[in-house]
């Protein structure tokens, strides 16, 4: 049940926005039974700062009901692109406000320089609104790379899946033991899944050290999505097309600041080439030979019925 999956993720999001998981427990069955019986602290009472529709947001896919909860990620993605919107309005308002306060004190006998009220940081230095974008990131990312449909996971085993796996495991994913139709690579060439796993951890890694903005991160993660959509439905063209477009942003992104780190965005350079080399390598089964149109079973479909066609007359 993907409902499931999606517990998982509000457990991710949960930490992401806390820096704690909602439970904790000394054995395996008291975690569980958390998990089932309990409900988490309200993410407000440890991070003040944090937006009350960011909190509802993680709290209802925390819901223990899976009918309550969100039905799919789609919809928990467009909760938090809603709550962006909200916020960075809320921002651009206080911002216009501040800007139009009278000078105080302006012939003040000691007149020291002005200090502004820092703002406490949130989720270790990102501040509220980018708290949000870290969390429509995370809901793009397990969009992008949640395995296939199939197996059933309940709320018990979210504590497991909420633990971060190390850079090094992310960075460099092994090889899957039976990878689906379509992922298989010939030797020597990187396997799609092993290249979208890179990114993923290129993508994570860099958004956790600061080095790559989450609006940016989201940005190239939707385009790969898009890619790999494409290569999924058997477009490997369009699915090059959408490659290019994300390889081409990187620069551009390191220029103005979007990445901090030009080690970074070589890594992203060359893990999306690893990922091209491998839909070139494996092409879907439904391809049309590079630079066809349309998708190959689409239009073999359509040629048999025209044949039939001919027949019939």
């Amino acid at each position: 049940d993907a409902r499931s999956d999606l517990y998982s993720l509000g457990v991710v999001l949960y930490e992401m926005v806390t820096g704690r998981l909602p439970f904790t427990a000394e054995s395996a069955v008291a975690m569980a039974y958390r998990h089932l019986n309990e409900e988490p602290e309200p993410l407000s009472r440890l991070v003040p700062d944090c937006p009350p529709a960011l909190e509802a947001v993680v709290l209802h896919a925390l819901v223990k009901e899976p009918d309550a909860r969100y039905q799919s990620a789609e919809e928990l993605r467009s909760e938090l692109a809603h709550v962006q919107l909200r916020d960075r309005a809320t921002k651009d308002l206080a911002a216009d406000r501040t800007a139009l306060l009278p000078l105080e004190h302006e012939h003040s006998a000691d007149p020291g320089p002005a200090r502004l009220p820092r703002r406490r940081r949130l989720g270790g230095g990102v501040g509220a609104l980018g708290l949000v974008g870290l969390a429509v990131l995370a809901v793009l990312l397990f969009v992008l790379f949640a395995p296939e449909p199939g197996g059933e996971r309940s709320p018990n085993d979210a504590g497991g899946d909420a633990q971060a796996s190390s850079p090094a495991q992310q960075s460099s994913p092994g090889p899957a033991s039976s990878p689906p139709p379509g992922e298989g690579s010939s030797a020597g060439a990187p396997s799609v899944a092993g290249a979208l796993g890179t990114i993923q951890g290129l993508l994570a890694q860099g958004v956790a050290s600061g080095d790559i903005g989450a609006d940016t991160a989201g940005s190239l993660a939707s385009l790969i999505s898009r890619a790999v959509t494409e290569y999924e439905e058997g477009d490997l063209d369009a699915a090059l097309r959408w490659l290019e477009q994300a390889r081409d942003g990187v620069g551009p992104a390191l220029q103005r600041g979007g990445i901090d780190n030009p080690q970074l965005a070589a890594s992203l350079v060359g893990a999306i080439d690893r990922l091209e080399a491998a839909m070139r390598a494996s092409p879907p089964e439904d391809a049309p030979p590079e630079g066809g149109n349309g998708r190959g079973r689409g239009d073999d479909k359509g040629k048999e019925k025209d044949r039939e066609g001919d027949e019939d007359g």
